[in-house]
C-alpha cells in the first residue's frame, strides 16, 4: 500500500482550505468546481493505486445495494426518523419493512460507507440530505431507469471485438480529416446500447417496457428542479426581464405567413417545462410559445403546460414556424452525431429573421481541462446510448461554421456563452447574417 508523499497531501490539504475560502466569499460555479476538483485529487492521493481500483471495480455493485435498500424501503423506513437525533437501529427497521435484520445491516454498512446516510453509533443510523434526496420519486426513477444500461455494461466487450466502433478507416484517408464524432458516430444501429439490447433503441425499448418509460418521465421532471437546468434563470436577457417591463414595452416584429407574434419554438422537446417555466415567469409576455415534439418522440412526450402549443415536427424537414424570436434547442445537440448537428441548423436557417431571431443552444459545453468527472461521464453515456457526445466550445464553433451557407449563403455567429452548474450545461446564443 502506498500514497502520495506526506508533503504532496499537505499542500492539496492547503490548496482545498484556500478554494473552500474563496467559494465561501463567492460561491461562483468555477470556484465550486475547484474545491470538487481538488477534493477528487486528495482523495486519489490518499488511497494506493489498488484500493483506487479495487473500489472503482465494483461500482456497479454498489448502485446494486442503493436500488435493494430503495426497493425494499429500508431508505423510506429510516427517513420516516428524521430529527431523532439518537437515530434508529437496524432492528427498528426489520420490523418497519419485513427485512431481515441482517440483510438491513449489510445494505445500511453500503450506504454508509458511500455516505450516503449516517452512522453516528455502531448500533444506530440517521438520515442525512442525500438519504432525503435519494427517497424522492424523481431520484428512485433515475437510478431505476439507469438498469438498462446493465446489459449494455454486459455486452461491450462482444460489441468491441464485433464491429469496428471508434476504428480509423485506413482505407478511405479522406475521412480521416473528418472530426472524430463523425468517424465514430455513424449509424444509429451500432450503438453499444442497441447492441446490448438486441438491435432496439432506447425509445423502442421504452415502447415496450413502460415502467422505464415512467421512471425516465420521473426523472427528467426532477432534474428540471435544479437551477443549473433553469434556462430562464441564467439566460441574462430573460434572466433580468421583469413583468413591468413587458407590460411597457413589447416588441413588434412583422413575421412571415401565418406563424404571427411568434415569441419561441421548442424545436424538438418533449416537455413543455421550459416554455411553462417563460410562461410563468412573465405572464404578461406577449407572442405564441410553439413546443415542437419529433413524431417518434410523440408517445413519449412527459408533460404539458398552459399557454404553450403543441405541434409535431421532424426535425429532418423544413421550418415551418417562420421568423419567430427564438428557437429554443435543449439537449438535442448532445444526442446527436456532429453531421446531425449541422444538417439540423442548416435546415432552421432559413426560418430565421436576420438581426431580430436568436438560436438558443441549451446543452452542455465541456471544458478542456480539468472536466468533472459527472460531465465526462455524461459524454460517455450518450456516445453509449445514441452515437453522440458532449462538446467543447470549440468543437461547437466548428459546427456552426459547417451549417452556414443555403439562402443568401447565412451564417451563424456566436453572440454569447452563459455556463451554468457544476454539470458544464450553458445556453449557447446564436444569431444569423446574411
Amino acid at each position: 500500500m502506498s500514497m502520495h508523499p506526506p508533503a504532496r497531501l499537505h499542500a492539496l490539504l492547503e490548496d482545498v482550505r484556500r478554494e473552500l475560502d474563496a467559494y465561501t466569499a463567492d460561491s461562483t460555479q468555477d470556484n465550486y468546481r475547484a474545491v470538487q476538483h481538488t477534493i477528487r485529487r486528495l482523495q486519489a492521493g490518499a488511497s494506493s493505486p489498488a484500493d483506487t481500483l479495487f473500489t472503482f471495480r465494483f461500482q456497479i455493485v454498489e448502485h446494486i445495494g442503493v436500488m435493494m435498500l430503495l426497493e425494499l424501503g429500508i431508505l423510506d423506513a429510516l427517513v420516516k426518523h428524521e430529527g431523532e437525533g439518537e437515530g434508529v437501529t437496524a432492528a427498528q427497521l426489520a420490523g418497519e419493512t419485513g427485512v431481515e435484520e441482517s440483510l438491513v445491516v449489510r445494505l445500511l454498512r453500503l450506504a454508509s460507507a458511500l455516505h450516503f446516510i449516517d452512522h453516528p453509533t455502531s448500533q444506530t443510523y440517521l438520515p442525512n440530505p442525500i438519504t432525503t434526496s435519494l427517497v424522492r420519486p424523481g431520484w428512485k426513477a433515475a437510478l431505476a431507469w439507469m438498469e438498462l444500461i446493465y446489459p449494455v455494461a454486459g455486452q461491450i466487450r462482444s460489441f468491441l471485438s464485433s464491429t469496428q466502433f471508434g476504428r480509423i478507416d485506413k482505407s478511405n484517408s479522406s475521412s480521416n480529416s473528418s472530426s472524430t464524432s463523425d468517424s465514430v458516430l455513424a449509424s444509429p444501429a451500432s450503438t453499444p446500447f442497441t447492441f446490448g439490447h438486441g438491435g432496439k433503441s432506447l425509445w423502442q425499448v421504452m415502447d415496450e417496457q413502460p415502467e422505464h418509460k415512467r421512471n425516465f418521465d420521473l426523472w427528467i421532471q426532477e432534474r428540471k428542479k435544479y437551477d443549473e437546468t433553469r434556462w430562464v434563470a441564467r439566460y441574462p436577457p430573460l434572466a433580468t426581464l421583469r413583468s413591468q417591463q413587458l407590460l411597457q414595452k413589447q416588441p413588434q416584429e412583422p413575421q412571415e405567413g401565418n406563424n404571427d407574434s411568434v415569441f419561441m419554438v421548442d424545436v424538438g422537446g418533449i416537455s413543455a417545462v421550459q416554455l411553462g417555466r417563460l410562461r410563468t415567469q412573465l405572464p404578461e409576455l406577449q407572442g405564441r410559445c410553439i413546443l415542437q415534439v419529433p413524431p417518434d418522440k410523440a408517445n413519449v412526450m412527459n408533460q404539458t403546460a398552459e399557454g404553450v402549443e403543441v405541434m409535431t415536427y421532424d426535425l429532418a424537414t423544413e421550418q415551418p414556424v417562420k421568423g419567430a424570436r427564438f428557437y429554443y434547442l435543449n439537449n438535442i445537440f448532445h444526442n446527436l452525431p456532429d453531421t446531425a448537428c449541422i444538417s439540423i441548423l442548416r435546415i432552421l436557417l432559413p426560418a430565421l429573421k436576420p438581426g431580430y431571431s436568436t438560436i438558443l443552444i441549451d446543452d452542455y459545453v465541456l471544458a478542456t481541462h480539468n472536466t468533472p468527472l459527472r460531465s465526462a461521464v455524461t459524454d460517455i453515456h450518450v456516445m453509449a446510448m445514441f452515437n453522440a457526445a458532449d462538446r467543447t466550445g470549440e468543437q461547437y464553433e466548428r459546427i456552426f461554421a459547417q451549417a452556414a451557407g443555403g439562402e443568401g449563403r447565412r451564417k451563424l455567429e456566436v453572440t454569447g456563452w452563459y455556463p451554468a452548474g457544476v454539470n458544464d450545461e450553458c445556453v449557447i446564443e446564436l444569431g444569423v447574417k446574411e
